[in-house]
């Protein structure tokens, strides 16, 4: 390929020409693997002459092993006589040396130790590692003391890759060699000397040594109180690097360390989790000073996603002041993504206007350079709208974790309740407004979602209502809002009932508001045509609860209402198929009046509604609903109304008692 591209045919054909050469390669593997061991043998037996320059051996058995695996386990013995005479090479053969063009190149001795290291280490990996692990020392200390830094050049990137696959392919049985290692492979990526004066095509060693970490942190077990504290004191300096993407690389190997600390004494634990915070609170405020891009939102994001995991698993550790940082930090990041997501927003209707006057005045211009300026505008603006699309949707990965970081915060701090009523409830609500971006106004709507239903009794009164109004406002044309919609009604009149019970004024007003606003989107929405099944679930399932709860105070007209208009939507079948079968299961209740008769759906729906749910996924129907609908109906009533308590299922709730969990 000479690298010119005037048009997609050499793309084609390059893609067409790798394909062909991985079919190739494919149809050699399969004819050579019957005869991988024998080949592999036959190359051992021959890297035992010393004047053999070993590299391509090693490099053909690195590819030999992958076909053969545990059919070499017999040759272990032989590979490791031949490893341990590279080891025994004098120290000064390791060196470098000077070639016949006055270049300076590694000895062949260190050449042939490399390769070595690059096929054992593939070795152990496509063995079974009970059979490698009598050898597994050998290699570790000899493998670690080679490993002298990125002067070594290519050498060093390769001798990375061998402790990578030895760090898959050991897991924690590596732990014991980590304090051999681990500081020096740190110090490699945080020398951002090296990084700064490398050369373009430099190989990038800074990756390899990212990989080996990772894979180190997520082997799981207890690595050690030493191991512990050079893992998070590294990853935690690399946090605030110049390197956007050394940031990131932090934040993912910090999230994998998180179970470790599992096996660490609770003050150590304690004070990880909120140094750890306090690291990434600046890492984030690093991240506000810089150009707004989608390296920098993946970042944040990256950030935001190591704060869910330590709230998600060490949540009662979080203090106080880490307390205020997190919901600082939650507020503004909030506002400031939903700032950049309505910038975007406006750029795209901008740049879709441009078009149409481009394409207006194309129809006049003439050829030349005047049109190859404007297919060169054109492309620059095409890179600009590529990366604005990957930083919209790394906005949004943020506010997801937000909002999964919440839950575990608002329910094992009592601390954190208040603070997000004050901060973060109003931003969340002025989010759930937004008209433009209904993936902020679902999220928005799942922020107050978290807080009305995972803050225990410190949801006031006067925090339902103001919010039930809003919601009540909301367009529900989007099938994300609705469904958010519909599951915040539950979430308020769930949590009113139980806290201040059914007694209070305002709880029957919110659902005589609510059942309208419920028929209104069942009537708007074609059932075949509809995109997201699961926020017609989420309709019906709150009107069911609505129904449920205050089936006294509601007028029989205002049930039935909606009653008629759920059967061109059964069977459900939403994603969460769970979800589906309980409103199933509801509704046959609801048909044969049990366990009450307060909210019996009509006498002319029964059959309809019956017939249909009998017919639906076994999937959305469990197995106790599935014997009910095998009866005929006269024997179903019977035998229900004569033994309800020990057939059926309470779906009403009475005043006080709220028995039923919103879906």
């Amino acid at each position: 390929d000479d690298g010119d591209d005037d048009d997609g045919d050499d793309d084609d054909e390059d893609e067409h020409k790798t394909v062909e050469d991985e079919n190739n390669v494919n149809r050699v593997g399969a004819v050579l693997k019957p005869h991988a061991a024998a080949t592999a043998k036959v190359l051992i037996d021959a890297l035992k002459h010393e004047d053999l320059h070993s590299v391509t051996y090693f490099l053909a058995l690195q590819h030999l092993v992958v076909l053969a695996r545990n059919d070499v386990i017999p040759y272990l013995p032989d590979i490791f006589e031949t490893f341990e005479k590279l080891l025994s090479v004098p120290p000064e053969q390791l060196s470098k040396i000077v070639n016949k063009e006055g270049e300076v190149v590694d000895s062949p001795a260190k050449n042939n130790l490399v390769a070595a290291f690059g096929f054992v280490s593939c070795l152990a990996n496509v063995i079974n590692y009970e059979h490698f692990a009598p050898y597994s020392e050998l290699v570790c200390t000899s493998l670690f003391a080679l490993v002298k830094g990125p002067s070594d050049g290519p050498q060093f990137v390769r001798l990375l890759a061998s402790v990578r696959r030895l760090a898959m392919a050991m897991g924690i049985a590596m732990y014991p060699y980590l304090p051999l290692f681990l500081k020096p492979v740190f110090s490699f990526i945080i020398s951002t000397e090296e990084l700064n004066n490398s050369e373009p095509d430099t190989p990038d060693y800074h990756a390899e040594a990212f990989n080996i970490v990772s894979h180190i942190a997520k082997a799981g077990g207890d690595i050690g109180e030493e191991n512990r504290s050079i893992f998070s004191s590294s990853t935690c300096a690399l946090l605030l690097h110049n390197e956007v993407s050394f940031r990131i690389e932090a934040s993912i190997v910090l999230s994998c360390l998180l179970p470790s600390y599992k096996f660490a004494p609770a003050e150590e634990t304690k004070s990880f989790v909120n140094s750890t915070i306090e690291k990434l609170m600046n890492a984030l405020k690093l991240a506000t000073y810089e150009r707004v891009n989608a390296d920098k939102m993946s970042c944040i994001s990256a950030h935001f996603h190591t704060v869910r995991e330590i709230a998600k698993i060490y949540g009662s550790h979080i203090g106080p002041s880490s307390i205020l940082n997190l919901i600082r930090a939650f507020t503004f990041f909030s506002e400031y993504v939903i700032e950049a997501r309505a910038a975007w927003l406006k750029t795209v209707e901008a740049k879709k206007a441009k078009a149409k006057m481009r394409e207006l005045r194309a129809k006049n211009a003439k050829k030349g350079k005047k049109k190859q300026a404007t297919e060169e505008t054109e492309e620059d603006e095409d890179e600009d709208e590529e990366d604005g699309e990957s930083t919209f949707a790394s906005s949004f990965e943020i506010l997801a974790h937000i909002n999964e970081a919440l839950e575990p915060l608002l329910k094992v701090s009592p601390d954190f309740t208040p603070l997000f009523r004050e901060a973060l409830l109003p931003k969340a609500l002025e989010a759930a407004t937004i008209e433009n971006d209904g993936d902020v106004a679902a999220i928005g709507m799942a922020f107050v979602t978290q807080y009305i239903l995972h803050s225990h009794g410190n949801v006031a009164l006067e925090d339902a209502e103001p919010v039930a109004k809003l919601i009540f406002g909301l367009s529900t044309d989007t099938a994300a809002v609705a469904h958010g919609v519909f599951y915040l009604f539950q979430c308020i009149v769930t949590m009113v009932t139980k806290e201040y019970g059914a007694t209070a004024d305002k709880n029957i007003g919110l659902a005589r508001v609510l059942l309208p606003k419920v028929n209104e989107y069942l009537v708007s929405n074609d059932v075949e045509s509809n995109p997201d099944a699961g926020a017609i679930t989420n309709a019906i399932s709150c009107g069911l609860g609505v129904i449920e709860r205050y089936a006294a105070e509601l007028e029989d007209q205002e049930k039935d209402e909606f009653f008629s208009l759920i059967a061109p939507f059964l069977p459900l079948t939403a994603e969460d198929a769970e979800e589906a079968a309980t409103v199933h299961k509801r509704l046959v209740a609801s048909c044969i009046g049990c366990p009450t008769e307060a909210y019996l759906i009509p006498d002319q729906l029964k059959s309809e509604y019956l017939s249909k749910i009998k017919h639906a996924s076994s999937e959305t129907v469990d197995a106790e609903t599935v014997a009910l609908l095998a009866m005929p109906l006269g024997d179903l009533e019977k035998r229900l109304n004569a033994d309800k308590p020990a057939t059926a299922v309470n779906y009403a709730t009475s005043a006080t008692t709220v028995n039923q969990t919103p879906v």
